[in-house]
């Protein structure tokens, strides 16, 4: 909302008027003068002097070049002239795709240049893993949310992170939500981008501060965009003008859900090509990442149009190996596939062989590529199929899966992996004379290829490499033809001649898809069970970040163990990761065979200019998923009725995985690691069979709550049926500045997820403890420490550095019961320090002070966005003061936030304010 005041000067004067009288006398008086009248004395206004002295304990900087005009203007609207901020800053900004005018009239700095603001650049110093917050101001309607932003009010801003050279490496620009976040790769200088992709607004820019929990945070990184194309994420009629390859008829192309479209680049390059006056150009002058930033604003322009998310980018997945195969053949062996013996292969063989099985289970792995003619896929292939668009590979959909490679690509290590047949081999590699046999033989292969191996793409372009790393392939419908359902935007393929039981995903990206995503809910309802590699982001900025498709449900998300039994170093972390297979460690040697632990596994060597056929010892949750997807084709050769809801409950059971590093659920290891022998007994319904032990546990084990977030979660799991039960969860801390309480989601036994929050406030050190005690019905407890932390390894928050603000004094009316401004407006234009002083108040009651920036230039103080503070009272401004001599005083301003935390201690600000009239606060400056 915006609080308006009324700009009347009122003026305080007492006017007095003089009596006196006389007239003529028929005779004088003979004796005395006669006593003078004299004037009476005029009463005395007193007044006094006020002195405001602004406080904040936020790190706030204001954008260089906003729209208010008595603030010292200097461009930052290009790379060349970011502006350089330190690490913490909580920047407040305005930017404008138009010239900003309230009806006919102009306002602001930018209104009365006739100019528009819609680029702000920002440059900093930053720590991999620290996060960029953009919280747009709440929109003037009557949205309700905090969390999203009202189409009908236009307004939409967007994020982006690039190197200093002004490339992009992440984007973050939903259409609809209020908060943008970026996590930072790594260490080093770099730009910050705030964009208005349409309206305008003013923001709060958080920049620093570490996300030490899981991550939600959608980010597309710009290098990983397929150039050109969307994918449709509802039905929509979008303009034939923003599209490629549309019919004549009609103005309109109706798209379908999931179908990918190509677009229209060419009005977006001039906008997205340079932020330093490029020219337009055409689409054969440009570089990939020119096309990959032009596609992002094609997509955004058709979203704003529609009012909602209809087109999404398409972020191609990527293979999840960590390394390149290793440089030899290793001769297979019960060292070399320690693998099996970790989840107890050869017991769960001799089980299987006294038991009757008449299904011949389906294993369906969507992948790069197959080597088809290596002795252990070939016979076990019974359906194969191209997913990958003829732009590509020149045959479109046909029916074949063979890996696209070039015998000569100058990128022989990403170009020459043979993911897929690796992959393929670890969940039914058929035992034979090469020694090598994979989880479940009898299961049969569907292959589908999504991949395109060669480093030279198909217009010409030298990706060096990244064509190898990437998959261009239609998941989403590759998904769909392996559970024999309609596929979308696609004609001519025929339906599947088999059903696939189990789905293996050895890939993945940190950016979600809702196509992806809606495919897997469909083949999960159509009875097929999928499970998908958890990520190999471990160790890195993005290590506790979700990673899909594996973080939708249902799908079973595999994290990968190493030889000793432990967590791999590389596996990521995050509270959907479902349970453990082995995916190796290539840099250790735990079994001393001289040969590296990774995992074995099918593929193909270039000898004398031709490939031949071979192992390769790679590592990966891409090699941890297929041993999963091997175990569930056992089960469904067992059960063939085995679902994944039912899969999903023996996890939480606990008749499927042993302990793995730690007892009880963790984000590291899921339910554990994965055994052979009691997903059989499981499968045959005899899971009473297994022993286990009901546990509740906590995660994060530890947990760190960072100064500038001030909040984290607590995830609390039960596995097994016991009737065991959470009593209570009890916050220490000492002083008192940790709090907990429960979601919506904690069930009747007390599991679920708690809130963790920290109150902050007169807390000057860098450093508090505290803990959680869960106390379980069993009179057992769990202990999670928790400590509150300044990072030290980043530079100390820097002190604020004030924007331009203006200072009114204003008293009731007791006739219009209204405040009204008393004196002057006055401006302080900030730096280190900020104070205003109000001359010549007459004493009186019924006095309040505002201070507050007005970055948007229109003249209404206090609005949301802005920084705002009240004296005496901020949480009831309505309270007033009395004036009766000179005072000093100091008046705290806060962030005018959507619901915040953004910053360090924010304000829920405008529902503060929410009591104030709209018409008392408008201000005139002088």
């Amino acid at each position: 909302m915006r609080l308006k005041v009324s700009a009347l000067l009122c003026v305080f004067s007492l006017l007095a008027s003089c009596g006196g009288g006389g007239g003529s006398a028929p005779t004088p008086a003979p004796t005395t003068d006669p006593v003078q009248p004299t004037d009476p004395t005029p009463p005395v206004t007193q007044t006094a002097s006020l002195t405001s002295v602004v406080e904040t304990n936020l790190p706030i900087v204001a954008d260089a070049d906003n729209n208010d005009e008595g603030s010292p203007q200097t461009n930052n609207n290009t790379a060349a002239s970011a502006q350089s901020i330190n690490n913490g800053s909580l920047v407040l900004g305005y930017v404008t795709k138009t010239i900003p005018q309230d009806g006919a009239d102009l306002f602001g700095y930018l209104g009365n240049n006739g100019q528009t603001d819609e680029v702000d650049y920002f440059r900093v110093n930053l720590l991999g893993g620290e996060t960029i917050q953009l919280e747009i101001a709440l929109e003037e309607s009557d949205n309700p949310s905090n969390d999203t932003i009202d189409p009908a009010s236009g307004i939409d801003l967007d994020l982006e992170l690039l190197d200093v050279n002004d490339n992009s490496i992440v984007v973050s620009d939903s259409t609809t939500s209020a908060l943008e976040e970026i996590i930072v790769p790594e260490d080093g200088e770099y730009l910050i981008k705030v964009v208005a992709a349409s309206g305008s607004s003013m923001y709060g820019l958080a920049v620093g501060g570490k996300e030490l929990s899981s991550a939600s945070v959608t980010q597309i990184t710009t290098r990983h965009i397929a150039p050109g194309i969307a994918v449709v994420t509802e039905q929509e009629r979008v303009g034939k003008s923003s599209l490629r390859s549309t019919s004549r008829e009609g103005t309109y192309k109706s798209l379908a859900f999931g179908s990918r479209t190509h677009l229209d680049l060419e009005p977006y390059f001039a906008s997205t090509i340079s932020t330093q006056g490029a020219s337009r150009q055409s689409a054969k002058s440009l570089t990939r990442l020119d096309r990959q930033r032009a596609t992002l604003a094609a997509i955004k322009a058709i979203n704003m149009e529609a009012g909602r998310t209809v087109l999404e980018p398409y972020v191609f997945p990527r293979k999840v190996q960590l390394a390149s195969p290793s440089l030899y053949d290793p001769v297979p062996s019960e060292n070399t596939q320690w693998n099996l013996s970790d989840i107890e292969w050869q017991s769960a063989r001799t089980t299987l062989e006294g038991l009757t099985i008449t299904h011949t289970p389906v294993i369906a792995v969507i992948d790069s590529g197959f080597l088809t003619s290596h002795p252990d896929l070939a016979d076990r292939i019974v359906d194969q199929r191209d997913f990958v668009a003829e732009e590509y590979d020149g045959d479109g959909f046909d029916a074949e899966a063979e890996e696209i490679v070039d015998v000569n690509d100058e990128y022989p290590d990403a170009c020459h992996e043979f993911h897929g047949t690796h992959v393929a081999s670890i969940a039914l590699g058929e035992v034979n004379d090469i020694g090598m046999m994979g989880v479940y033989p009898e299961a049969k292969l569907m292959a589908l290829k999504v991949g395109y191996s060669k480093s030279i793409g198909p217009d010409g372009t030298d990706s060096e490499g990244e064509n190898c790393e990437i998959l261009p392939g239609d998941i989403a419908n590759a998904i769909r033809y392996a559970a024999q359902l309609p596929l979308v935007g696609i004609s001519g393929v025929p339906t599947a001649s088999v059903k696939a039981d189990v789905i293996n995903l050895s890939l993945g990206t940190n950016s979600p898809n809702s196509n992806i995503r809606a495919a897997i809910n469909e083949a999960t309802a159509a009875g097929v069970i999928v499970v998908a590699a958890a990520g190999n982001e471990g160790g890195t900025a993005l290590g506790k970040s979700r990673f899909y498709p594996a973080a939708y449900d249902n799908t079973i998300s595999v994290a990968s163990s190493n030889l000793a039994g432990g967590q791999s170093f590389y596996s990521s972390e995050y509270a959907e990761v479902d349970i453990t297979a082995p995916g190796g460690d290539i840099r250790a040697d735990v079994n001393r065979d001289g040969i590296a632990d990774g995992i074995i596994g099918a593929s193909a060597s270039l000898e004398d200019g031709n490939f031949e056929t071979s192992v390769k010892i790679i590592q990966g949750t891409s090699m941890a998923a297929p041993h999963v997807a091997g175990a569930v084709a056992m089960m469904r050769a067992i059960d063939p009725t085995l679902t994944t809801a039912e899969f999903e409950e023996m996890l939480r059971s606990g008749v499927l995985t042993t302990e793995a590093e730690d007892a009880g659920f963790d984000f590291q290891t899921g339910y554990g690691s994965m055994s052979l022998p009691r997903m059989i007994n499981a499968a045959q319904g005899n899971g009473s069979l297994n022993p286990v032990t009901t546990l509740i546990s906590a995660n994060p084990k530890d947990i760190t709550i960072d100064f500038s977030s001030r909040t984290a979660k607590l995830d609390i799991r039960k596995i097994g049926n016991d009737a065991l039960a959470v009593s209570t969860v009890t916050p220490n801390s000492n002083p008192e500045w940790l709090s907990v309480s429960p979601s919506s989601d904690v069930d009747a036994d007390k599991v679920g997820i708690y809130n963790l929050n920290a109150d902050t406030t007169g807390l000057t050190g860098n450093y508090y403890t505290g803990s959680v005690q869960i106390s379980l019905s069993d009179a057992q407890n769990l202990n999670v420490s928790v400590a509150l932390l300044r990072d030290p390894t980043l530079p100390a928050s820097p002190a604020a550095i004030f924007p331009t603000l203006y200072g009114v004094l204003q008293q009731k009316n007791e006739t219009t019961d209204r405040f009204e401004q008393v004196g002057d407006t006055l401006r302080d234009l900030g730096g280190n320090s900020a104070s205003f002083t109000f001359e010549d108040v007459p004493h009186g009651e019924e006095y309040r002070i505002l201070i507050s920036t007005d970055l948007d230039g229109d003249s209404f103080i206090c609005s949301n966005g802005e920084m705002c503070g009240v004296f005496p009272d901020f949480d009831r401004p309505n309270v007033t003061f009395e004036v009766d001599g000179n005072t000093t005083q100091n008046i705290e301003i806060s962030y005018m936030g959507r619901g915040g935390p953004i910053g360090s201690s924010t304000a829920i600000a405008a529902a503060m304010l929410s009591d104030v009239s709209k018409e008392d606060l408008e201000i005139k400056k002088n």
